[in-house]
């Protein structure tokens, strides 16, 4: 199922995307909130398709886990991000969640690999984050970083995002404008790779940090 509010750049893109929320003590429940309405304000916007479409690999990953798989449709994964599925949590582990991307989710070969993470930027082990965003970007995934929160630390913020910087962080109150923004772009970048061909729809994962 297309929805009308489709960014053209996304219909029929092949692309995994991968949402890290941070809940950590800086992010106060009310930012929380913007951060899962602005999911899916985004998730609104990609081509994901419905159990009609045999090619759809649409999945849903939560933390705790709770898997949506190939099955649901666009409207089934909007109403599963919500306080009961993901709930607020303390701490900051964003190195760790990093990580557990590159190590453990199965994100499909030949196809744009994008991370969204969603967070002020802080973190009680920068140098250790640092290394895991490098090695993301090592690996080929392209890191956004969405700023969210009172405190927020543009440093931080681009140790962990893509280059350049100016196209992949997304530092201002306006969560919504940025929901507007962010799929176009992340549906813009190439999908071209050596020895590849792909044709399958968006697949979704989300995770709480």
């Amino acid at each position: 199922m297309t929805f009308k509010s489709v960014v053209s750049e996304c219909r029929q893109k092949v692309m995994d995307i991968f949402f890290l929320l941070d809940s950590s003590n800086s992010i106060w429940i009310e930012y929380y909130k913007e951060m899962l309405q602005f999911v899916r304000d985004v998730v609104k916007r990609l081509d994901i398709g419905d159990t009609s479409l045999s090619a759809t690999t649409t999945r849903l990953v939560l933390w705790p886990p709770l898997r949506l798989n190939r099955s649901h449709s666009q409207s089934e994964v909007l109403d599963s991000i919500n306080l009961t599925n993901l709930p607020y949590r303390t701490g900051n582990r964003t190195n760790t969640h990093l990580r557990y991307v590159r190590e453990n989710v199965e994100f499909r070969s030949c196809v744009t690999k994008v991370m969204v993470v969603v967070s002020d930027g802080g973190s009680s082990q920068q140098d250790s984050t640092a290394r895991e965003a490098q090695l993301a970007h090592d690996e080929d995934f392209n890191v956004f970083v969405v700023g969210v929160g009172h405190y927020r630390e543009e440093s931080g913020m681009r140790a962990i995002a893509s280059k350049p910087n100016d196209r992949f962080i997304f530092n201002t109150p306006e969560l919504s404008k940025v929901a507007s923004i962010l799929p176009g772009r992340a549906c813009s970048l190439s999908t071209i790779f050596l020895g590849c061909i792909s044709s399958a729809t968006p697949s979704l994962d989300l995770d709480v940090d």
